[in-house]
């Protein structure tokens, strides 16, 4: 009969198998029929949805058969059978007790796991911390060991101890073993509905090939296996992959999701940070902790000035949840990231309405620098200097720096307000260094190479040139040093200042110099080499000279007076052909300007002797 019965359950027929169970529960049975019998019983029971019925014969086999092989088996069975009732706190002591009476038994270490996920699911998350931990030091070895630490780091997210889940999470990820999702959902799908737990590992509830071939459909499909393997090549993102197949569980998916962003962050993975980011407010827009997350993600890569993670951050902030109210701090994040990506105009918009509307007082001098950077890129260099000037109206107190004078001062300086940007550029060159330096000396020089104070400029050039080498800047700063030497007399030194620019054959190694420029620049120089030898006397050095600027800049005007003075040269020593031949050249470009194809026309026709004046 006994066989018959367990027969009968292993073929799923529960009914005929409880009923030839509870007929060898009768008195006479021998005990160790009656033992299996109280088993088969019990299984057929829970099978067909029974539970007290199975609890009253696991408990009875606990009771009377406490340390038989099957015991923890039973005691692991009775939880399940007070949990299908509604009895959640009488199944985690249960379970509790059979990790007490059997530790080293293979179920206990899921005994415990399931104990845990109650408690945290009741509130009581001391004890499931507790009991999570329990498991992984004692049975750190067990297949349910890693559930537990995913467990343990969704519970510590829960609780806003991050650097507890990150921990955990950190160790899960580097194991490269992503299944343990799937293994988790399983653990809470079984905890959650009926036949689940059939699908745990150890959990059967008979063993030893009595029940060998039953096994709960899975209404999910779910395959017990590792998930397929995915394209991406990160291990977090093959996480947040695994997290959201299959039916998932929302509440414990989107954690899983958040703790993979807060560890793409803290290591600096923006791009995995902001895929992950997006697939979370994707799948769960209505997490609550989205928001925040969101705003956090975004502040962590402006500090790390990736804009375009920053922006793409706050853009999904503001757009999927609008009653979201950024601090200022954030919006002035945003306009950066904003300008810093390619949309200046949008980012000016921010700006003025963070700086009209009242708020966050502490970062309205950030916004007003900004809105003036803003504004200069823009090309519109009145609302730049408008920025700039309320900053010093309402923000006097507010320290300016090197960059921040120099923009001023640039913006001044252009639109023709040389006055205006003298003493900010004298400001700026106390704490400016490297190419700022260049640039600010640069300018302070050519103001007082304006005002007639060659000396002075002189110093300045030649500071620019030194702190700015490689630079645009140091091309600019030597071509302005030799225009105030010559106008000092100094001619010599100011040859050797050309001499330099015109020696430097290719683009300087820094970034900003570029080969139109470089040409410019060498032009210039050359020109105004061959105005000085020319002066000198020194036709033939000075005619090399011209047609160098001719050939650098053929097309400009400097490139036809250079013609002008080939032509002047080569008369002045005697070879009117060739003269005649650059005459030509001058005239047959049809872009030269009649005043210089005249003045090249009087040279060629001038007696031996004569000097035209140098220009």
């Amino acid at each position: 009969m006994l066989t018959l019965a367990e027969l009968d359950l292993a073929a799923g027929q529960f009914a005929r198998a409880r009923s030839r169970a509870e007929a060898l529960l009768e008195p006479g049975v021998p005990p160790a029929v009656r033992s299996a019998a109280l088993l088969v019983a019990a299984d057929a029971s829970y099978a067909l949805g029974a539970y007290e019925a199975a609890e009253q014969r696991y408990e009875e086999f606990v009771t009377t058969h406490a340390v038989a092989p099957e015991a923890p088996r039973a005691r692991l069975a009775l939880g399940w059978a007070r949990l299908r009732q509604g009895r959640h706190n009488e199944a985690v002591v249960t379970w509790i007790d059979l990790a007490r009476r059997f530790p080293e038994d293979a179920r206990t270490p899921l005994a415990l796991l399931l104990a845990a996920e109650v408690r945290s699911r009741a509130g009581d998350t001391a004890t499931a911390r507790a009991l999570l931990d329990r498991v992984l030091a004692e049975h750190s070895a067990s297949a349910d060991a890693r559930i537990a630490i995913l467990s343990r780091s969704l519970l510590a997210l829960q609780e806003h101890r991050e650097p507890d889940a990150l921990r955990d999470l950190r160790d899960l990820v580097r194991s490269s073993q992503p299944q343990v999702v799937h293994e988790h959902r399983r653990l809470l799908r079984a905890l959650a509905s009926p036949g689940g737990e059939t699908n745990l590992e150890g959990s059967r509830l008979l063993e030893n090939g009595s029940m060998t071939g039953l096994v709960l459909a899975d209404a999910s499909g779910e395959s017990d296996q590792p998930a397929a393997a995915v394209p991406d090549r990160l291990p977090l993102e093959r996480f947040a992959t695994v997290s959201l197949e299959g039916e998932r569980d929302p509440e414990h998916a989107s954690r899983i999701l958040h703790g993979l962003v807060l560890l793409a962050t803290e290591h600096k993975l923006w791009p995995a940070a902001d895929r992950i980011a997006g697939r979370l407010v994707d799948a769960f827009p209505s997490y609550p902790a989205a928001p925040d997350l969101l705003a956090r993600l975004a502040a962590r890569a402006a500090v790390d000035q990736q804009w375009l993670v920053a922006r793409t951050a706050y853009a999904r902030l503001v757009t999927r949840y609008p009653e979201t109210e950024l601090s200022g701090r954030a919006r002035v994040d945003f306009a950066d990231a904003l300008f810093r990506t390619g949309a200046a105009a949008e980012a000016r918009a921010t700006l003025e309405r963070f700086v009209n509307d009242g708020q966050g007082q502490e970062q309205r001098p950030r916004a007003l620098l900004l809105l003036a950077r803003v504004n200069e890129a823009l090309g519109d260099p009145v609302r730049a200097i408008a920025a700039y000037d309320r900053l010093r109206r309402h923000h006097p107190d507010v320290p300016w720096t090197a960059p921040s004078l120099l923009a001023h001062a640039r913006l001044l300086q252009d639109i023709g307000r040389p006055a205006q940007a003298r003493p900010l550029l004298e400001r700026a060159v106390t704490g400016a260094a490297g190419d700022e330096l260049g640039e600010a000396a640069y300018r302070l020089a050519a103001i007082q190479a304006a005002e007639g104070q060659h000396t002075s400029a002189v110093e300045w050039y030649m500071t620019a040139a030194y702190s700015a080498r490689g630079s645009r800047w140091e091309r600019l700063a030597l071509l302005g040093a030799g225009r105030s030497l010559a106008a000092l007399g100094e001619t010599r030194e100011a040859l050797i200042l050309y001499g330099k620019l015109l020696q430097a054959s290719a683009p300087g190694t820094k970034p900003g110099v570029k080969e139109a420029e470089h040409r410019e620049t060498t032009s210039e120089a050359a020109y105004r080499a061959a105005e000085i030898l020319r002066g000198a006397g020194l036709h033939r050095d000075a005619l090399d000279m011209y047609l160098t600027t001719a050939r650098l800049t053929p097309e400009a005007p400097r490139g036809h007076r250079a013609l002008v003075g080939a032509v002047q040269s080569l008369v002045a020593t005697g070879d009117r052909a060739a003269a005649d031949r650059i005459y030509q050249r001058l005239v047959q470009s049809g872009t030269a300007e009649p005043a210089l194809v005249a003045e090249a026309s009087r040279a060629l026709r001038a007696p031996a002797g004569s000097r035209p004046a140098s220009r």
